[in-house]
């Protein structure tokens, strides 16, 4: 057994630890990212965001009831439609796709120079 590449593992290790934290602020300073966190307050500041959503949980737990109907259902899909036509949740998803893509290619060329997929497994809410 070679007992160098065993003594430099603490400094490999803290190599990898300073590019990851360098990817982590280089992210978190990316202008799609920053859009992201800021639709998601927007989203948290909507009040009709949050009425439609609590409207659609009540609605949901009545479909799943004995109460449930199609009646209940076509209300479901009708909030669902007011809560998608909302700006402040289209701009999140626009951001979240922005996001995914970012990712994607961090993904591919981290994966190009690491030979290996880095994150093989993005998908929607992936959140980095």
């Amino acid at each position: 057994m070679e007992i160098a590449p065993i003594l430099s593992l603490p400094a490999t290790h803290k190599k990898v630890e300073q590019t990851a934290i360098r990817l982590g602020d280089a992210l978190r300073e990316e202008p799609r990212y920053q859009r992201l966190l800021e639709a998601i307050f927007a989203l948290q500041e909507d009040p009709e965001v949050r009425r439609l959503a609590l409207e659609m949980e009540s609605t949901r737990r009545e479909i799943y009831s004995s109460t449930g109907s199609q009646q209940k259902l076509d209300e479901f899909h009708q909030l669902e439609a007011a809560l998608e036509a909302r700006p402040s949740i289209r701009a999140y998803h626009a951001a979240e796709a922005e996001v995914r893509d970012l990712c994607r290619a961090v993904n591919e060329g981290m994966g190009k120079r690491l030979g290996i997929a880095f994150a093989a497994n993005i998908q929607r809410g992936c959140g980095c």
